[in-house]
């Protein structure tokens, strides 16, 4: 199995390095990129790099992380996007969301963590750090006209098996596949392949856009 490419979109030089630092202990991923801006990181992808993964932050100078992932939607959609970034509030968890992230994880992540983040994000999961996966817990049990955005899908019949359901309960509360896995007395690969189903039949790619579809009016 090749090696996980990453590339890393951060102004701070401290933080790039530990970035650098993490990478080079690593042989299951390796560097792709470091840019200290989204202007630079989108002048090179994917014009000439294409990596499997893009961490992203969200206060950038200039172009902003969430505008990047929303260009980046558009130029590279096959390109994972996981926010690695200092904030928590509830706006920069969905725009970023709303804009194609498919992970959302905290800089104050310890390295190892930060790790397993990006290869669980590789094997097809949406990694969130456990506080922001409450706060879209939490948002889910707000009435429709508290929540963040308005997007309302409408109930639908989308046929899920009762495993499926029990599996998609644990995903909306920010489990990761393994965890699921022990919680349910499965083998990783079979709650894998659970999730796939449910994203077919859903019509979603990813774990945030399966949470959005099954808002429903309470």
């Amino acid at each position: 199995m090749k090696p996980v490419s990453v590339a890393v979109v951060e102004d701070r030089e401290q933080y790039r390095q530990a970035m650098k630092r993490l990478f080079a202990q690593k042989t299951d991923i390796f560097c792709a990129g470091i840019f200290g801006s989204a202007e630079e990181a989108l002048e090179a992808i994917p014009n000439l790099i294409v990596p499997d993964i893009i961490l992203m932050d969200i206060d950038l100078p200039g172009i902003s992380g969430t505008e990047a992932v929303e260009i980046l939607q558009q130029t590279a959609p096959q390109i994972e996007i996981m926010m690695l970034t200092i904030f928590e509030d509830n706006d920069s968890v969905f725009q970023s969301l709303r804009a194609g992230a498919t992970g959302y994880i905290l800089k104050t992540s310890p390295p190892e963590e930060i790790y397993e983040y990006i290869m669980d994000l590789s094997r097809g999961g949406s990694p969130m750090s456990d506080g922001i996966a409450r706060k879209v817990i939490r948002f889910f049990q707000k009435s429709p006209v508290e929540r963040p955005f308005s997007t309302l899908i409408p109930e639908e019949d989308y046929t899920l098996t009762h495993r499926e359901e029990e599996i998609i309960q644990f995903l909306v509360k920010g489990y990761r596949y393994k965890e699921i896995a022990e919680r349910l007395f499965l083998a990783t690969e079979t709650v894998r392949k659970h999730i796939h189903n449910i994203y077919r039949k859903l019509q979603v790619h990813t774990r945030a856009e399966a949470m959005i579809k099954l808002q429903k009016p309470s």
